[in-house]
């Protein structure tokens, strides 16, 4: 079970390159039992290969029809999007948005 798992110490997998940009292959990073670790939609609201000018503080991209917030949100609108059904209705889970700053899955706002 996740509770199991979550009582001992876990192993996480390197997935992404290190910030120095120097890959991770080969090392690991072990979660102490006890500690956290939290996922930032900080970061994904800064990534370069989803965002254009992800650094610049610019409100409008959100408005731009073209944009990625846009494709991103007609993706999980239409009926080829990832959807759940909590028991009021499907709803997009979210959770492959490159936006996430309501969070995803069912404790989402």
């Amino acid at each position: 079970s996740i509770m199991r798992k979550c009582i001992n110490d876990m192993v996480v997998p390197a997935s992404l390159a290190a910030p120095t940009g120097r890959a991770n292959e080969g090392q690991t990073f072990v979660v102490p039992k006890g500690h956290y670790l939290l996922a930032s939609p900080a970061v994904a609201q800064v990534d370069p290969r989803v965002w254009r000018d992800a650094d610049k503080w610019d409100p409008l991209r959100w408005l731009d029809p073209m944009g990625a917030a846009a494709q991103a949100g007609s993706l999980y609108n239409d009926e080829q999007g990832e959807k759940i059904d909590y028991g009021w209705g499907a709803v997009s889970k979210g959770t492959e948005s490159p936006y996430q700053p309501f969070g995803a899955g069912r404790h989402r706002c």
